[in-house]
């Protein structure tokens, strides 16, 4: 889920390292209204949003759709005044209620959008005429596969070499950005794709077939689920977890757990998170949890850009030897 569903707006690059989650940086700008005035404004926009988002008979890319998508995410990347502002909208009966199908609506919009593209960007006269950067979210990808790949070299000044991106979906945007960013310093890079769905790995690798080097030639494609234990990444420097798969805490842990059980020890997983109001859009990791996963946290980086998720990047503490 990115800012803007039709224009291409750029993102700057914006890398702020903090120890733990928080959801106001010491530098937000004070609203104008009164606390309980704002909070009962953002909850009346988000109310409104998300029946408008409901009311939807598809969420397949079209104006509508793109405009509603597009007012939330506006929304929900607004900086608030202080952090007790944000846990009152966020905890009001209203918002919390919703949390959970609205976070479904997010991912079944974002998923529609995805093999929209996918199909648009392998029609016939698309190769020439259509370049991936035309995707509307293309930067904003590009922007987080840079973001989280500074934070990986904060923590081993070696770029890794062999990726899983769990969760690839038909449109492997990150896996594409990092084989963009690191190949030329990395040749012998490899990154495995994975995703449960077998119709956006037949996609997703057909249109990495038609990539120029390097961005489609170090893209493997595996259909397996996250939790499958016959997947084997015991071969893998860094695993990233999409920001979807698992949209419960339940969820999320089952997968990490079984994820961190298949990898080396002194591994990096990559878990895609969200903070503030953000979390409307995106399941929030629980950082304080992933210790007893099996995972020592290395790095939590929070965007206060146009960038929507966050980033944790831990280390495997028990797993294969």
């Amino acid at each position: 889920m990115t800012p803007d569903a039709i224009s291409k707006t750029p993102c700057s690059f914006l890398s702020i390292f903090l120890p733990f989650p928080s959801t106001c940086p010491p530098n937000a700008s004070k609203s104008s209204d009164t606390a309980p005035d704002t909070a009962n404004k953002h909850i009346r926009e988000i109310l409104s949003l998300y029946k408008q988002l409901s009311s939807f008979s598809s969420l397949e890319p079209r104006d509508e759709v793109n405009t509603v998508f597009g007012k939330l995410v506006e929304l929900c990347i607004t900086t608030l005044s202080d952090d007790a502002l944000v846990v009152k909208i966020l905890k009001d009966p209203r918002i919390s209620s919703i949390t959970p199908h609205l976070r479904t609506l997010c991912s079944t919009g974002e998923c529609a959008l995805e093999s929209h593209w996918a199909n648009v960007l392998l029609t016939p006269t698309s190769a020439a005429a259509i370049p991936l950067s035309s995707f509307p979210y293309y930067q904003n990808y590009l922007d987080l596969s840079r973001l989280e790949l500074n934070a990986l070299l904060s923590i081993n000044p070696t770029p890794p070499t062999t990726i899983a991106f769990l969760g690839s979906g038909p449109l492997p945007l990150t896996s594409i950005c990092l084989a963009k960013l690191l190949h030329p310093t990395t040749p012998a890079l490899k990154i495995l794709n994975v995703d449960y769905d077998a119709a956006a790995i037949n996609i997703s690798a057909r249109l990495c077939a038609n990539l120029p080097a390097p961005q489609g030639e170090v893209q493997k494609f595996l259909c397996a689920s996250a939790t499958d234990v016959g997947t084997d990444l015991t071969t893998f420097d860094v695993v990233y977890v999409a920001a979807l798969v698992g949209m419960s805490v339940e969820d999320k842990e089952e997968v990490v757990r079984s994820v961190v059980k298949k990898m080396k020890r002194g591994a990096l997983v990559v878990l895609r998170s969200a903070h503030s109001l953000r979390g409307l859009l995106y399941p929030v990791v629980d950082v304080a949890g992933l210790e007893r996963l099996g995972l020592k946290v290395e790095v939590v980086v929070h965007p206060w850009n146009r960038v929507v998720n966050s980033v944790i990047v831990a280390r495997v503490a028990i797993g294969s030897c």
